[in-house]
């Protein structure tokens, strides 16, 4: 192929037993086309001919007329000229050649066959996929009346748009038929992997078909891994999957490489080297029971009722909340579709962390939508669509984390008992094998092994950046809410220094009755109240103030420690060396025993890294935040006893200030008369106040601020709005002061 006018070859795309696909781009648009036509095939009998062009033409009809956005669709092209010269280039030109759409991100095949891609792909993807799929086959069985008999990696291709958006198409209608009226022998078709049995044996089938490659090809988008035996030979394969029992959705060869007699095992769970969550593999394994089950007539119905696509719909909306406990270096995962309410979901979260409620402080990632727990009223608010893609390395690995305040140190073997427990005891399956037999060791077996060792170190590897990664959001989240405490804290100064003012007025109304009665005013009670302004001023607003400025000091210090950049891209457990093994060119050069050793050598190096983590310097990083999240939660905790603390401070000077005013209404107009002198225009243009009541607040609030009336009444009415408002909030009657003189700042207080 050459180019041709505006339109510039660009290269093939694939090729098939009948067909070949290539790419166009136009000159002056930048439009791209996919161009299939037909090659010479001397395999094609005579008798088959005529069949084969019934295909064709059928394929090109019908990409012509599906009107979905998950099927490839053909384009008509205005450019006839090109057209002609296309068609002259097609083996048989009197069959049209198809002009498509283009997907520009590849097929499903050269992602599975990436090396990052061993263990599958990302839930994010799958989930992307098998909704585009279940999609295009429900359309093909019910608008269209189409099987496409023919579903597998190949032909789901790939669109990415300049937005970031990625949309999965089915293509390939060269199997395709209607789909018949009654069950009746037909013509084997189809990809032996991921043809149904009933294909094969008897032959007689329906559109059930399809729902058998959806299951198989969606065991392996989640396994990177076909389900039955993809090493064996295809009667092998045959014959195990129509003895199966009906639950199962895999059948896997025992590991035993030289055995005289070769086992075959059946499985109704997914395996467990994957990248998804549990909540979607325990979900998705019901599915594929349904989806691979043996029997065509009941595949993809529970109880005669077709549930193939609605169990799928159910399984896809499940929005599933990613957290991560820094106190017990392990996932966990929610769905929040599931709580009625943000009390279940605590009560839930703390019993799968086993970390009290009162002690459980939860970190969002600072780009997190609700930015602060405050603002989220359902858990469903915790969800974030984009960061349950996993695989893009820019968005967090948790969508929360969670730390047990009253826990020092993190659990750091809680995850290898129990996540790589299984994975270390598979692998050690392959350390049984004799050394002078390990260029015998078939490429099957080899192949396994490289997976799970695979699995192995890039799963410790996502835990370790997890962990680093929550670790700084923790040290962020601390310090930002110490910046959001801080106006509380200044109102308690501002409130102190209020409050001391009074005093002063309060000592100077003393004197002054005293002098006015001639007599002397008891100092028992002023002096207790001096006393306690004193410690309020000295011992615990001032330290308060200072372990505030102390905590954001130590926070930002943390923060900026280089092991929390470093860390993660050190490469710890050698995953890229691994991977870069394991390219093509490197496996094509490697005999059989220098892969087995290196495997050997990836899981040593696994377990020599695992026994120094963490570093001597991880270890006290950790135990510094801890120090400075109980510092945090002390002077947290210290703010409320001390605004009620103040507030009943102030109502004890009111009270003593009352009970001194508490004499003859002609001595209380005196002593109002010579008050006014206080205000601040001196008093000269005072109006005379009337004679005070025992219960005039107006009257009182003008000696002990020294203010005029009317202002006077309305501070007073702020302070007792306020008060009111501070009871409301903290609800409790604690006099005692709230500061801890023990109180640590760094790690060397402790």
């Amino acid at each position: 192929m050459q180019s041709y006018n505006d339109w510039e070859y660009i290269r093939g795309l694939g090729v098939g037993g009948f067909g070949e696909v290539h790419l166009w781009r136009h000159r002056i648009t930048n439009q791209e086309i996919a161009t299939k036509l037909l090659k010479p095939n001397t395999l094609l009998r005579p008798h088959e001919v005529g069949k084969f062009k019934k295909r064709w033409l059928q394929e090109y009809n019908w990409m012509h007329s599906l009107q979905t956005p998950y099927i490839v669709g053909a384009i008509d092209l205005p450019d006839k000229t090109f057209l002609s010269y296309l068609q002259n280039n097609n083996h048989m030109r009197e069959l049209p050649v198809i002009v498509m759409e283009y997907c520009n991100a590849g097929d499903l095949r050269s992602r599975l066959e990436e090396i990052e891609h061993q263990n599958g792909l990302h839930e994010k993807e799958i989930r992307g996929i098998l909704l585009a799929l279940r999609h295009a086959v429900e359309y093909l069985h019910n608008e269209c009346n189409i099987e496409h008999r023919d579903i597998k990696p190949e032909n789901i291709v790939i669109h990415r748009d300049g937005g970031g958006g990625t949309i999965y198409k089915l293509t390939d209608f060269g199997y395709a038929r209607e789909i018949p009226e009654e069950t009746i022998a037909q013509s084997v078709v189809g990809t032996r992997h991921y043809v149904a049995p009933e294909v094969i044996e008897p032959g007689s089938y329906t559109k059930t078909v399809d729902y058998w490659s959806v299951g198989v090809m969606t065991f392996e988008l989640i396994c990177g891994i076909r389900p039955f035996l993809p090493h064996k030979e295809f009667k092998v394969i045959l014959t195990e999957i129509l003895v199966k029992p009906p639950k199962s959705i895999a059948i896997t060869q025992d590991l035993k490489p030289f055995q005289q007699q070769e086992k075959y095992h059946s499985h109704d769970k997914i395996f467990h080297e994957n990248l998804c969550s549990p909540i979607f593999i325990e979900r998705i394994e019901k599915w594929l029971q349904l989806a691979l089950d043996g029997n065509y007539k009941t595949r993809g119905h529970t109880e005669d009722r077709l549930c193939f696509f609605t169990d799928l719909d159910s399984l896809l909306a499940t929005k599933i909340i990613t957290v991560f406990s820094l106190s017990s270096y392990e996932f966990y995962h929610f769905d929040a579709t599931t709580f009625a309410n943000t009390g279940d979901f605590f009560n839930q979260l703390s019993q799968q962390t086993q970390i009290k409620p009162e002690h459980i402080f939860i970190t969002l990632p600072p780009l997190h939508p609700k930015r602060i727990l405050a603002n989220i009223r359902e858990p469903i608010d915790f969800y974030v669509d984009e960061w349950s893609d996993t695989g893009n390395r820019d968005n967090p690995r948790a969508m929360l984390y969670v730390t047990d305040v009253k826990k020092r140190q993190c659990d750091y073997n809680s995850h290898r008992n129990t996540m790589n427990s299984y994975s270390a005891q598979s692998i050690m399956e392959f350390f049984k094998i004799d050394k002078q037999k390990y260029d015998k060791v078939p490429i099957w077996l080899l192949e396994e092994f490289e997976r799970r060792v695979h699995y192995l170190l890039q799963n410790e590897q996502r835990y370790l950046e997890c962990y680093i990664h929550g670790l700084y959001q923790f040290i962020i989240s601390i310090e930002d809410e110490a910046f959001r405490m801080e106006e509380s804290i200044q109102r308690i100064h501002e409130n102190t220094l209020r409050v001391a003012g009074r005093f002063q007025q309060y000592e100077y109304t003393a004197n002054l009755c005293a002098k006015m009665q001639n007599s002397q005013v008891p100092a028992g009670r002023a002096n207790a109240l001096s006393d306690k302004l004193h410690v309020l001023q000295g011992e615990v607003v001032s330290k308060l103030r200072e372990r505030h400025r102390s905590l954001l000091r130590h926070c930002k210090a943390l923060a900026s420690r280089e092991i929390l950049q470093s860390l993660p891209k050190e490469d710890i457990y050698k995953l890229k060396s691994f991977r870069e093994f394991l390219s093509r060119t490197n496996l094509s050069m490697a005999s059989n025993a220098q892969r087995m050793n290196n495997c050997i050598e990836a899981v040593d190096r696994w377990a020599t890294q695992t026994s120094k983590f963490p570093s001597n310097e991880l270890f006290e990083l950790h135990d510094e935040i801890m120090i400075q999240c109980s510092i945090y939660v002390k002077i947290l905790s210290s703010l409320e006893p001390n605004f009620k603390l103040l507030n009943n401070l102030e109502k004890e000077l009111e009270s003593e200030t009352e009970r001194m005013l508490s004499m003859p209404p002609r001595q209380n107009g005196e002593l109002i008369t010579k008050m006014g002198s206080l205000c601040i225009d001196g008093g000269n243009d005072l109006p005379q106040p009337a004679p005070m009541s025992h219960n005039s607040v107006d009257s009182l609030s003008l000696v002990l601020n020294g203010h005029c009336q009317e202002d006077v009444t309305k501070l007073i009415e702020n302070i007792n709005n306020l008060n009111d408002s501070l009871m409301n909030v903290w609800g409790t009657e604690s006099d005692d002061m709230c500061i801890d003189d023990s109180l640590p700042t760094t790690i060397n207080d402790i």
